[in-house]
């Protein structure tokens, strides 16, 4: 269960420090795998990217609405991942990778790839809107 977590772990985390930091950005969540990744970060000064899938999922879900970003988690599981995991501790501690070691992060890449992918699909599906494939129609 602590690795379905470690992602709201790290976006808790940093919602608290640019809180603290007095930030006027703010952190946005994306990559919804299950659950937790909204129940867990609920209200906040946060933003998320839900999928349709998961908004379906989340609208006819019994899942009590209340604050729970500012929530801590559990001191044990971060623990046990900062000991098993060097990318944790890289994206949870606030000095965990210089700004330059931002871009070549692997969670980094894979979020940014797949909001691309997500990007190029749609414009694919424009294109087609636009201008039809003479050898489907």
């Amino acid at each position: 269960a602590y690795l379905e977590l470690a992602g709201v772990a790290v976006m808790k985390n940093a919602a608290k420090i640019f809180s603290e930091r007095g930030y006027r950005t703010r952190v946005l969540g994306a990559a919804y795998r299950n659950y937790n990744h909204v129940a867990e970060l609920i209200g906040g000064n946060v933003i998320h990217t839900i999928p349709y899938k998961w908004q379906v999922r989340y609208n006819g879900s019994d899942m009590p609405i209340k604050e729970t970003t500012t929530i801590p988690p559990d001191p044990e599981m971060i623990k046990v991942l900062k000991e098993n995991f060097e990318d944790f501790v890289k994206a949870y501690e606030p000095d965990g990778m210089k700004p330059e070691e931002f871009d070549m992060f692997g969670p980094t890449r894979r979020t940014l790839r797949q909001f691309i992918g997500g990007y190029e699909s749609l414009l694919a599906i424009i294109r087609d809107l636009m201008i039809p494939n003479p050898d489907i129609e």
